[in-house]
């Protein structure tokens, strides 16, 4: 050996004489990297370790990365023994992909650490290895874990569930004392794997319940010694043999029962497990048809207390949980309660929306190898369960029956929406349900019994479809004074024929002076002369008497009915494709079709109507903020009222030559609304030369344009109120020369209208007329002397204004850009006497930036003028007012002659340029 090697070789014996000193582990190499510490522990592997004896290495948060680079790659595979011990300041802890073993003592006295997460491809966990954590709640084990060492958990006091990924495993062992002194632990749910729960292994958990699975054959000394809260023991269906240790449930002091689900009594090798006293006191429920076999049994046979349980099986499936049966026909099975102390179900899964508890219940059950259809919920079967807030059925159609007392006690249960195909609702079914707000009975129930929502103090609202009869107090001690969304109805009652009521007591006097009750639309005195029904002080109308294929209809007369929304609080009670008969049968009478009532298709999901022969009138609202696209309007149609398609998907529209009146702001707000005809031989309305628009023909006033209508004729005089509202099609328009008057609202939201031509001897521009156009100039004739309020309001692209000289009054807001900041940088006003301005805001934002030009002579005036005035520029230009001038369409013009029109570079004369005027030869 040279001198160097031996000099090299002294050197590292000296220094692992040094770590040993030091009290550092130095049987491999050991590396401090980026505050972590390691060792290697075979080629390029190494493990997370400790930094001395003295341990308490790590705090705050940590994380694991997968390799790090020293002299070569080192691939981080494992947490050594000891590694984060007595680490109370450590809190969180990332591990990489790659950790394949927590070994012992890992983690043991983090007490500060609320968390371990990443470790998915983990194999082995070591003995101890987080004994007293005792600030982890959550613990997740992967399923790729093949070893668990002895207390892995014990005295982890806040750990409350333990679950596995997927809840898939291969382990078959719960090891010793593995949550040993977890006095939160409460919830558990042992894996189907397991075939062995060793000593102590939940010793002194706070563990509620507990079911032995079918595999599971071992239980050690102890397992449960001293769980003070488990009060309820249960054994799987299908359970063989169970070796149970000394003193398992020892000290189990709410313990009160043990039910066993098997039909063939368990071998018990060494006894349950149990002091003499507690089998002298819990009760030990047995299968009915197994009951003389468990009074027989070696060990089983020791209980002072046997009874029989109140169903014929049970079944622990995976998405419901484990839910009791009663055989009732061949193939048919219901839903019934583990045994008299009822309370047999907490719940199968959150609900999502509320954090409650709810229980689905599925629609078929097997058991001994046949499949049973689930039809009824049997007596007593969710009694006093006050776990659960929501029942969920999987199948609707299947169950027919809700048994005596079913939900009777159900303290929590807020929802519950009733198959379709239930029939019949036992007596005190939902009694003292006290959080459910409405009940929908659907139209195949013929009994709600005697007291069966008796009690039910949060029911407001409830509903009959269906001819049936009510028990007495059916209804008694319920609010129903009206549910929020009901606006104060608290009984509809949708029948011709009244439900049977068994006697007065039905319902309370409270609800016969106080409670609102809708009935059928011409039936309201047959309720009041019915016996009983007629103790109801307030009936009122529903807004329609009978449906008739997808159809609700109201009678209007002996021979007529009109089409009607099937409620006022919700609408929207159609959808599809609607074709509107002429005819209809009710109660073996035919009806003709000759209205459509006020809002009956208001905010539908429908996409087109077919209006038949025989309808007259469509009333107000009727079409209003629905989705129809298309509606064909028969032949007969007179009347069409106010608002009838206001805030709908119309796209095009013709108007049969019967129509006589159209109602205000039919037609408003239809974006989509590009085509609009009227028939020639019409003498009301018409849509003269082919202009896409609805004219009232006798005082030639337009009421409503297409979004695609660009010419109004010469011949109308005004435009009414909301005629062009939201047709977001326009791009520009043309105001002929006869019109006098431009309404209110007009053209507002026409968000790509970027020019209008205005023509004198219009005289007033109305309210909001073109609020929240894209004009991006605006010229007002000589003859308007009138701008409404906010004329002009929120069109915030406006560059230049110029106002005519016959101009008196602008409106308050008037060319305010709303929100948005101001575009206006020239304003224009030819009035020798400056128009009075409502308030301040007209222009409101241009005043500092915009350049106002006034006449010469009247220069003074608007200096002077309180509101003219507030405008930092303000210069005069020569002229004698504006004869017709038209709207720029967007070009950016910076001259103007005399008369405020746009000019390019090759005018001559004297110009407007910048606010100063210029003779350009």
């Amino acid at each position: 050996m040279n001198t160097i090697k031996k000099l090299n070789a002294l050197l590292l014996l000296l220094f692992c004489s040094f770590l040993v000193n030091a009290g550092v582990p130095s049987d491999t190499d050991f590396m401090c990297v980026n505050g972590i510490y390691y060792r290697t522990i075979e080629g390029n592997n190494v493990c997370v370790t400790y930094k001395d004896m003295q341990y308490n290495s790590y705090s705050g948060t940590v994380s694991i990365p997968l390799q790090w680079a020293g002299d070569g790659d080192y691939n981080i595979v494992a947490v050594g023994k000891c590694a984060f011990k007595d680490c109370p300041n450590l809190y969180q802890v990332y591990m990489c992909k790659n950790i394949l073993t927590i070994d012992s003592c890992a983690f043991q006295n983090c007490t500060g650490m609320g968390s371990v997460d990443g470790f998915s491809g983990l194999k082995t966990i070591g003995n101890f290895a987080f004994e007293n954590c005792s600030s982890i709640v959550f613990f997740s084990i992967p399923n790729s874990v093949t070893s668990i060492g002895e207390y892995v958990f014990k005295d982890c006091t806040s750990l409350r569930q333990v679950s596995f990924y997927n809840d898939k495993t291969t382990l078959t062992v719960i090891p010793k004392g593995m949550f040993s002194g977890c006095k939160s632990f409460e919830y558990y749910k042992m894996p189907n794997t397991i075939t062995t729960v060793c000593d102590e292994a939940f010793r002194g958990t706070g563990i509620k319940e507990l079911t032995l699975n079918k595999t599971l054959t071992t239980i050690g000394e102890s397992a449960y010694r001293d769980c003070h809260n488990l009060s309820e023991l249960q054994i799987a269906e299908g359970t063989q043999t169970l070796t149970i240790g000394n003193n398992a449930f020892d000290g189990c002091t709410s313990l009160k029962s043990i039910i066993t689900n098997a039909l063939v009594p368990p071998v018990l090798t060494n006894g349950l497990g149990l002091t003499q006293e507690q089998l002298d006191t819990l009760i030990l429920f047995v299968p009915r048809l197994a009951y003389d076999a468990y009074c027989q049994a070696e060990y089983w046979k020791d209980f002072a207390h046997i009874e029989k349980t109140n169903y014929d099986f049970a079944s622990n499936d995976n998405n419901y949980g484990q839910i009791y049966y009663n055989i009732i026909g061949d193939d048919e099975a219901c839903i019934t309660c583990r045994d008299s102390n009822y309370n047999s179900y907490q719940g199968t899964y959150y609900d999502s929306f509320e954090g409650g508890r709810g229980m689905g219940i599925p629609d078929n059950v097997t058991y001994n190898g046949k499949n049973y259809r689930v039809t009824a919920i049997g007596e007593n079967a969710f009694r006093d369960c006050t776990g659960i807030d929501l029942i969920d059925w999987v199948n609707k159609d299947r169950i027919k029956s809700i048994g005596p007392n079913a939900f009777k006690g159900c303290s929590n249960l807020r929802y519950v929406n009733l198959p379709q195909k239930i029939e019949t609702i036992g007596a005190h079914a939902f009694e003292g349900c006290i959080k459910i707000p409405t009940m929908w009975f659907r139209e195949s129930v013929n009994l709600i019994d005697t007291c069966a929502f008796m009690g039910c103090s949060g029911l407001k609202a409830i509903e009959f479809k269906s001819s049936m009869r009510l028990g007495p107090k059916a209804f008694s001690g319920t609010n129903l004074r009206g549910y929020d969304l009901t606006k104060g109805v608290a009984i509809f009652c949708s029948l011709w024929t009244p439900p049977v009521l068994a006697d007065s007591t039905v319902f309370d006097s409270t609800h016969y002076a106080n409670s609102v009750i809708k009935v059928p639309y011409s039936r309201v005195e047959h309720y009041r002369n019915t016996e009983n029904w007629g103790r109801f002080t307030n009936i009122r109308r529903m807004p329609y008497d009978f449906k008739e294929g997808n159809i609700y209809y109201r009678i209007n007369n002996e021979n007529e009915v009109g089409v009607s929304p099937d409620n006022e609080l919700f609408y929207g009670s159609y959808s599809g494709n609607v074709n509107i008969p002429e005819t209809v049968l009710f109660e073996g009478k035919t009806y003709q079709v000759t209205s459509i009532e006020r809002a009956a298709f208001y905010f539908c999901d429908i996409s087109s109507v077919t209006v038949s022969n025989s309808v007259k009138r469509i009333g107000d609202l009727a079409f209003a903020k629905s989705f129809v696209s298309t509606v064909i309007l028969g032949d007969s149609v007179e009347t069409i009222g106010y608002g009838a398609f206001n805030e709908s998907s119309l796209k095009k529209i013709n108007f049969p030559k019967s129509v006589k009146h159209i109602g205000d702001s039919a037609l408003v707000n239809t974006p989509s609304l590009s085509t609009i005809t009227v028939d020639p031989d019409n003498p009301y309305y018409d849509s003269r030369e082919d202009c896409n628009a609805l004219i009232e023909t006798a005082n030639n006033r337009l009421i409503a344009g297409g979004s695609k209508c660009t010419e109004i004729p010469s011949s109308v005089t005004s435009i009414t109120d909301f005629a062009f509202y939201a047709k977001d099609g326009l791009s520009r328009i043309t105001i002929p020369g006869s019109i006098h008057r431009i309404g209110n609202h007009v053209f507002v939201f026409c968000e790509n209208l970027s020019q209008v031509t205005f023509s004198e001897p219009l005289e007033s521009i109305g309210v909001m007329a073109f609020g929240f156009t894209g004009l991006t100039s605006v010229v007002i004739p000589n003859s308007v002397d009138t701008i409404q309020e906010a004329a002009f309001g929120g069109s915030s692209k406006i560059k230049k204004v110029t106002l005519g000289s016959g101009l008196k009054l602008i409106g308050q807001e008037a060319f305010s850009p709303g929100s948005a900041q101001t575009s206006i940088d020239t304003v224009v006003c030819y009035a020798t006497t400056p128009p009075v301005m409502e308030n301040i805001n007209c222009f409101n934002g241009a005043y500092g930036r915009a350049t106002l030009l006034v006449p010469q002579a009247s220069l003074e005036l608007y200096k002077n003028d309180p509101n003219w005035s507030q405008f930092y520029k303000i210069v005069a230009v020569e002229s004698s007012g504006i004869d017709e001038i038209s709207v720029d369409d967007g070009t950016p013009w910076e001259r103007y002659n005399l008369q405020g029109l746009p000019v390019g570079d090759d005018y001559r004369g004297i110009i407007i340029e910048n606010g100063r005027k210029i003779l350009k030869p």
